[in-house]
């Protein structure tokens, strides 16, 4: 069976960003654009290709502009700051080191990279290709099936922890990956900055989810919940569910799209040493074969 990959461009560009950022000082006192992100962007996805050997590839960044999730909820990830200027100068060297590598990368105005990883497995997995996802973001677990591996950061990329059907339910709360949205809906996410059922934490949305199986059962039943927790889904449904939309992957975006668009090319070594001389960074000639 042919296999695929798939990096979160962005997961794993701010993971090696502030990993190095103590570099930093080095390049403002000697005027240099930083080049900290680029080298070790270069060099984990270079490790993660050695992982196996994949037909496909492809890496998917988050565009600049506000996606359709800013659209339905204003202050979705308004808690983040932007994107460090150290590190988005950094981001037109990234992509040339993905095209000398051969490896397609992309972004889309109005969606994030999430939308891209969900479309390129669907994409894969309709024609039959076993695909592996590289994240930090444990959105991506709702992609987990039968021919879809997750592999989340745990120790900078050298070390992960894969998550498939046979071992999902005892890494996520007995779940499955087609409860991951209902999940989220009810208890919300933080760090995108949006509410879930408030007063519901993580123990009894799972304990929920195990019991009556998805979000949208829950509500065909709330005879069956405490008092205090039927109230509590009543007055906070269209929250829910508005997180429930949210926290949904998009898995159209390729329906034009032909699985030859997404093989992996052949190693530009002309091209990627030009790079590692322009910008300095020679601890990446040991990958030139």
């Amino acid at each position: 069976m042919k296999k695929a990959m798939v990096i979160d461009g962005n997961s794993l560009i701010y993971r090696v960003y502030w990993a190095t950022f103590k570099m930093l000082p080095y390049f403002k006192q000697h005027n240099l654009i930083p080049t900290n992100a680029v080298n070790l962007f270069t060099k984990a996805v270079l490790t993660l290709l050695q992982r196996d050997n994949y037909d496909y590839c492809f890496v998917a960044f988050d565009h600049a502009k506000h996606t359709f999730r800013s659209e339905m909820l204003d202050q979705y990830k308004a808690n983040r700051k932007p994107m460090p200027t150290e590190l988005f100068v950094q981001l037109p060297m990234v992509h040339s080191f993905l095209d000398a590598m051969g490896i397609k990368h992309e972004s889309k105005e109005g969606f994030e990279a999430d939308d891209l990883i969900g479309s390129y497995c669907k994409l894969m997995n309709d024609n039959q290709i076993q695909v592996d996802v590289f994240s930090s973001d444990k959105d991506m677990l709702q992609l987990v099936n039968e021919l879809t591996s997750v592999n989340l950061f745990k120790v900078g990329v050298s070390e992960t922890v894969r998550y498939e059907p046979s071992n999902f339910p005892n890494l996520y709360f007995g779940l499955q990956p087609t409860q991951v949205v209902d999940y989220k809906a009810i208890v919300g996410d933080g760090s995108d900055n949006f509410p879930g059922i408030k007063g519901l934490g993580p123990k009894t949305a799972a304990e929920l989810l195990k019991k009556f199986g998805s979000f949208a059962n829950i509500y065909q039943n709330l005879s069956q919940l405490s008092s205090t927790q039927a109230q509590k889904f009543i007055d906070n449904k269209a929250n829910g569910e508005l997180c429930y939309q949210i926290a949904t992957i998009e898995k159209d975006l390729f329906v034009d799209k032909q699985i030859d668009e997404f093989i992996k090319k052949e190693f530009n070594k002309e091209q990627f040493i030009k790079l590692v001389n322009d910008y300095k960074l020679p601890s990446l000639l040991k990958f030139v074969k």
